[in-house]
């Protein structure tokens, strides 16, 4: 019996460690999303190139993390009041500012997006139909460059 008790203490224990390694991933990837959001605001690209990285392997840990947690339905039933209650506020954190994080970037490719619309129209209209490959069939002037019908004409010059 004792057996039993010591396995299901020990797998007690390996749960309590996926959901704290989970939570400090959440943690993680819920800062990285702040600092990405300012740093969109601050349009600074340089370093949100850096933190983009940071995030992409965030999301990689987090869905992996919760991969096994999905496959081990039990496991969340199995941990402790005060952990479960982190979990979830530590998830609504996470849930703020992966909102803040896609309102802001939407609204930033949205502006971009505005942007460039603007820049092709402004062009367009900068351009001009002469401005083009002209027909060569005509002159400057608009005066054809040749006839239709062009017929060999010889002239004799020892008369």
């Amino acid at each position: 019996m004792t057996e039993a008790t010591d396995g299901q203490t020990s797998r007690e224990s390996e749960y309590e460690k996926i959901v704290e390694s989970s939570m400090a991933v959440m943690s993680e990837l819920a800062v990285v999303l702040d600092q990405e959001t300012a740093l969109v605001g601050k349009k600074d690209a340089a370093e949100i190139a850096a933190v983009r990285a940071e995030k992409a392997k965030l999301i990689r840990d987090y869905r992996s993390s919760m991969t096994i947690v999905i496959q081990n339905p039990d496991l969340l039933e199995k941990l402790a009041a005060s952990t479960r209650a982190r979990l979830k506020q530590i998830g609504e954190v996470l849930a703020t500012a992966t909102e803040k994080n896609v309102k802001t970037l939407k609204v930033a490719v949205e502006a971009t997006q505005a942007l460039v619309g603007t820049i092709m129209e402004t062009a367009r209209k900068q351009c001009k139909a002469h401005d083009s490959y002209s027909d060569p069939r005509k002159l400057p002037s608009g005066q054809p460059a040749y006839a239709g019908d062009v017929m060999a004409v010889a002239v004799n010059r020892t008369a």
